[in-house]
């Protein structure tokens, strides 16, 4: 079933994408952080479990979907869809990530439609920062960006093509989607999860 083990790998990366994104947030604000102590960080991971495995399912879906097929269509230009794919939404999901860790550390609030109003006047939004801050800036995307490819590459490993019997690649198919199932919705429960379920 390989299908299924690289969609866990997919979820696996993400996850440990998201714990290094928690931990860089931490680190850049770090002056909210001053009394708390082991038992608080621990909850700040445990909690976010959930909703992090919930995103995850929803970046996954694509390439998913893509697995599914080639599974039984296998097809090269499937591996290049997911690739293209994976490299756009690592930019995107970094910039997002980034971009809500130094926006917290000076406005005290995640990105919204407000900072992104900003965007319009980039001038003004230069105006107002150091030059020491743009580099820390830069500097700390593209190492966030460096670490997110080196773990993509480690933990997917290649595109999957299979040569198992009909049976097995079945019983694949359907655990994926199971599993994708139960990730989208943070659980069994009959309200999907949301943010409201990590404070």
């Amino acid at each position: 079933m390989k299908n299924l083990t690289y969609i866990i790998r997919l979820f696996l990366f993400w996850i440990l994408y998201f714990s290094l994104f928690r931990i860089v947030f931490i680190a850049l604000n770090r002056n909210h952080f001053f009394n708390a102590d082991a038992g608080v960080f621990a909850k700040i991971f445990f909690y976010a479990i959930q909703l992090d495995l919930s995103a995850a399912a929803y970046l996954i879906l694509v390439p998913g979907v893509l697995v599914m097929i080639n599974t039984f269509l296998p097809k090269p230009i499937f591996a290049k869809i997911n690739y293209g794919y994976h490299l756009v939404v690592t930019v995107i999901v970094n910039a997002i990530c980034f971009g809500n860790a130094f926006l917290y550390n000076y406005w005290h609030q995640l990105l919204g439609m407000r900072a992104l109003s900003f965007l319009t006047n980039p001038v003004e939004v230069l105006a107002s920062v150091t030059t020491f801050q743009i580099i820390e800036i830069v500097v700390v995307f593209v190492l966030l960006f460096i670490a997110m490819r080196f773990l993509f590459l480690k933990v997917t490993v290649s595109f999957p093509y299979s040569t198992e019997k009909p049976a097995f690649k079945f019983l694949g198919f359907v655990v994926s989607v199971l599993l994708l199932v139960y990730c989208l919705r943070g659980g069994l429960q009959l309200i999907p999860i949301n943010e409201s379920s990590c404070y």
